[in-house]
């Protein structure tokens, strides 16, 4: 927790995420394409990714703890260490799935918030 601590209160560090995100999501996207379960999932860690940018870059406010899960999630669901490697098809996601859809349930109201944000806003 101390790592994601020190990763969420340097904006550089969430920037690089959000960078390698940027420069991983089509992979993911397709990683994730298929069946309604990671449709959602791809939409989720899409969303995630999104209101950490709006965050760091000072348009959207939420609390420290909030930050700290969605770069958490985001960099368990980038990082090339997994509790499954990735390289398994279909099971390699499970660990992946697991991590995002926690994420979803434990900031729902959060994640509701931001896309109504997002849509008044953003459109």
């Amino acid at each position: 927790m101390q790592k994601i601590a020190k990763l969420v209160k340097n904006k550089k560090q969430v920037k690089k995420t959000l960078d390698e995100y940027d420069k991983k999501r089509e992979k993911l996207d397709k990683k994730l394409e298929g069946s309604s379960m990671f449709k959602s999932l791809k939409d989720t860690v899409n969303t995630t990714a999104e209101m950490l940018k709006d965050v760091v870059s000072g348009q959207y406010k939420v609390q420290w703890s909030t930050v700290a899960i969605l770069t958490a999630a985001l960099f368990y669901v980038l990082s090339p260490v997994d509790l499954i490697p990735d390289v398994l098809p279909v099971v390699g996601l499970v660990d992946d799935a697991a991590v995002i859809t926690w994420t979803q349930s434990a900031l729902k109201d959060e994640f509701q918030q931001y896309r109504k944000w997002r849509s008044a806003n953003k459109a």
